[in-house]
């Protein structure tokens, strides 16, 4: 018995029948509609180093005061290294209205540059983000000075400059009034000698 071709509209359907198989085999979970949301941030020293500060640069004022406050406690289970370095990153956050920039760097000078810590662990990742922080604070410090010291000099300056205008103006009334005493001393002369 010889296989039936399909007609016409049979080879029609034939592309669209093998579409959905292709898609069909494609699927192999359902998608879901609605994810669910991202569960909410919060902080923890346990979290890679990084992870830490993206934490920090993004917490609201309350977040930052109450991890702080949570850190400053004394955590038995955190190294302490570990501890001092996310101390640090809050205390000189700008977010944190308890910002103490100084003590921040007070904290960071303590670090061990060579700290006993294995080049893979994670207590190793917070003390290499400690000593790049507290160089960015010593070089944010540094700069402040310079700006300092650049705003005292222009304030100098500018006062010296304000200083020899007037000195300037000073000396040019002179001037003028030296040239009318001239003037005067000469018309007394030419009517004494009888100059017209």
């Amino acid at each position: 018995m010889s296989a039936r071709l399909p007609g016409p509209r049979g080879l029609a359907l034939l592309p669209a029948a093998a579409l959905c198989a292709a898609l069909g085999a494609c699927s192999t979970r359902p998608v879901a509609v609605n994810p669910p949301p991202p569960a909410a941030v919060t902080a923890s020293v346990q979290r890679p180093a990084l992870e830490y500060y993206h934490w920090v640069r993004a917490a609201s004022e309350r977040a930052l005061a109450s991890e702080l406050e949570r850190l400053e406690a004394g955590d038995p289970g955190t190294d302490p290294m570990v501890g001092t370095v996310c101390r640090a990153l809050i205390l000189s956050s700008p977010r944190n209205p308890r910002a103490d920039e100084e003590r921040a760097l007070s904290l960071l000078r303590s670090l061990a540059e060579d700290g006993e810590y294995a080049p893979d662990s994670q207590a190793y990742d917070y003390l290499r983000l400690g000593l790049m922080w507290r160089d960015m604070l010593e070089e944010r410090r540094r700069l402040r000075a310079r700006v300092q010291a650049a705003e005292i000099e222009i304030a100098k300056s500018t006062r010296q400059s304000r200083e020899l205008q007037e000195e300037l103006a000073s000396l040019r009334d002179q001037i003028e009034a030296l040239k009318s005493i001239e003037q005067q001393i000469n018309r007394r002369q030419d009517a004494v000698s009888g100059t017209p």
